[in-house]
């Protein structure tokens, strides 16, 4: 299926789900598999209301804590302060306050995923934000999709994201 079609059907199936049942079972099953324990440099991102929503990370780990940031058309992460004083960015995400940080410097980025292909990539949006940002990224890669969107046969790009962890909610 091309891109184009497996945004359409994640779009679908994304308007049948309670996802704030999905969300405690990637939160559940992140916390279990104590994939963060080693880490201390954690970047989560904000939830759109159609995604799968980890936040809950900031209150449960004694860990520091870093969002994306747009800035003209690319993304960065910047430290998490303070989760009430974000403001909108781009397309009325909420993103930190300050400067961003040196990508290498994170150890963890947990990502959102519309879908994930059977070779492990990421479907986003279709705006590339994530696979220009962490093209060159080594630290591990952590995915977050509904289960029902994972391992589809979606034709993938050479430059499309590689997940190295899928936490299926």
């Amino acid at each position: 299926m091309i891109k184009s079609e497996a945004r359409e059907f994640a779009k679908k199936i994304l308007a049948n789900v309670d996802l704030r049942i999905r969300s405690k079972k990637c939160l559940n099953t992140l916390l279990e598999a104590n994939y963060l324990e080693r880490f201390n440099k954690i970047a989560i991102y904000y939830p759109l209301k159609n995604e799968i929503t980890i936040l809950d990370l900031i209150y449960l780990l004694d860990k520091e804590f870093y969002l994306p940031k747009t800035i003209d058309n690319d993304l960065y992460f910047v430290k998490l302060e303070n989760i009430n004083h974000l403001k909108k960015g781009n397309f009325g995400i909420l993103e930190p306050i300050g400067n961003p940080v040196n990508l290498n410097e994170l150890e963890v980025i947990i990502i959102p995923c519309l879908a994930i292909s059977n070779d492990n990539k990421r479907l986003g949006y279709g705006r590339g934000y994530y696979d220009r940002a962490l093209q060159n990224y080594k630290g591990l890669k952590i995915g977050v999709c509904l289960e029902e969107l994972v391992g589809l046969p979606i034709e993938m790009e050479h430059y499309d994201l590689k997940l190295d962890i899928i936490l299926r909610g």
